[in-house]
């Protein structure tokens, strides 16, 4: 039997919960703010998320202000004036919707075509006025191929085994008049379980559930891989073979029962390329206070009305291909661990329960957590253990699922 000592306060395990929750509220948006040093005289700067693509014909800009290290919120630049040219002089106008700082214009794909240049003109309600540079759509071939390998990752010092799993790899062949340059955007969705059924719940009362509830056990989540990828044909003949994209390993259920890919190519121009390539080592350079701090990185847009000023982001415009594959159930075999949750008991769980706000209920425990037929009343580590939509995911199988 697993079981972890406790006292009648809350658990680092529930405190964690609950702050998870707490976070989860705050969260607005999936894009990810700009953050720069919090340093005296801190001014914030424009920052522009804009991709035009072949896609569809809707199209999105986001703008947003950099914030310092102790704000970590998205700042949204609201009531802005947008529009975007093509180098026929075509201009379409972005409105802002209820989201602000998200601004949509409409492209028809007779324009979303290769060798055609677009450029974006930003104007503040403070009259501040921002434009890009033209950026080209170049041709992008189909994804070519898209698969994995078995992998172990091992320690570079000691050598030893600390993970396996799946290494995702891409081939780039591409044709005369193709862009040479690319970039790569990753989604992943899995299946996940909760490790128990609802057989146990606390609503002002202990309610036993007659038999086993499985209606939260079952959890389909997609997200996508905060990692950047930007290749190059430029030094080969045509062809890049088995560029490496994320590695998955099997410390998670992400690989335990079924898994998919989505990998989307975005045809870029050299200088966005330079771009994202410098973006991703600095990524890979940074992630800690006494690491190096990000370079300052100049993208296609700047101020007009003021040259001095900073101007974060990139104008990306692409054409788009794109490819997935499925990974079912066989890295079961090599799950590093088949318990995701523990669970634990306490000395008078009624006054424990009955100090848990209504706002939480109903609260889940579990009665036999080995299967052993034993009788008990046992916390798990957290609600997460038995509801699946709490870690993220959702009850409803993805369409894609179903193919």
């Amino acid at each position: 039997m697993k079981q972890i000592p406790v006292s009648n306060k809350l658990t680092k395990s529930e405190l964690m919960y609950l702050l998870g929750l707490v976070c989860l509220m705050v969260i607005v948006s999936c894009v990810e703010p700009y953050f720069i040093n919090d340093e005296v005289g801190f001014e914030p700067a424009l920052v522009v998320d804009a991709l035009i693509s072949d896609e569809m014909e809707e199209q999105r800009i986001i703008i947003s202000e950099s914030t310092s290290l102790i704000d970590y919120s998205l700042h949204a630049v609201h009531n802005c004036q947008v529009y975007v040219i093509d180098k026929q002089g075509n201009k379409f106008t972005f409105n802002e919707n209820a989201d602000k700082g998200y601004y949509f214009g409409t492209i028809p794909f007779e324009f979303l075509v290769t060798d055609n240049a677009f450029k974006v003109f930003i104007e503040t309600v403070q009259g501040k006025r921002y434009e890009s540079e033209f950026e080209t759509m170049t041709a992008c071939p189909d994804v070519d191929s898209l698969y994995y390998e078995f992998m172990v990752d091992t320690n570079e010092v000691s050598k030893l085994v600390e993970s396996v799993g799946l290494q995702f790899y891409i081939d780039i062949r591409t044709r005369q008049g193709d862009s040479k340059y690319y970039r790569y955007k990753l989604e992943e969705t899995y299946e996940y379980h909760s490790t128990w059924p609802i057989e146990l719940y606390w609503e002002g009362e202990l309610v036993d559930v007659p038999g086993k509830d499985y209606s939260l056990f079952t959890c389909y989540k997609t997200e996508g891989v905060k990692r950047m990828f930007a290749a190059s044909t430029k030094n080969v003949v045509d062809e890049y073979l088995k560029y490496p994209l994320v590695f998955v390993n099997n410390s998670t259920q992400k690989l335990y029962w079924r898994y998919s890919l989505l990998v989307k190519q975005y045809s870029i121009t050299k200088d966005a390329y330079d771009y994202w390539k410098l973006l991703m080592a600095n990524s890979q350079e940074t992630g800690g206070i006494s690491d190096k701090q990000p370079s300052s990185i100049q993208g296609n847009i700047s101020c007009v009305s003021n040259p001095s000023e900073k101007v974060l982001g990139y104008f990306n415009v692409s054409a788009v291909t794109s490819k997935r594959v499925f990974v079912n159930d066989e890295m079961r075999l090599y799950h590093s661990d088949d318990a995701f949750c523990y669970y634990y008991q306490v000395f008078d769980p009624i006054k424990k329960l009955e100090r848990i706000d209504n706002s939480f209920w109903p609260y889940y425990l579990i009665e036999d957590p080995e299967g052993t037929g034993a009788k008990g009343l046992f916390f798990p580590e957290n609600q997460g253990c038995i509801d699946c939509r709490i870690q993220g995911g959702a009850l409803e199988i993805p369409e894609i699922w179903r193919k």
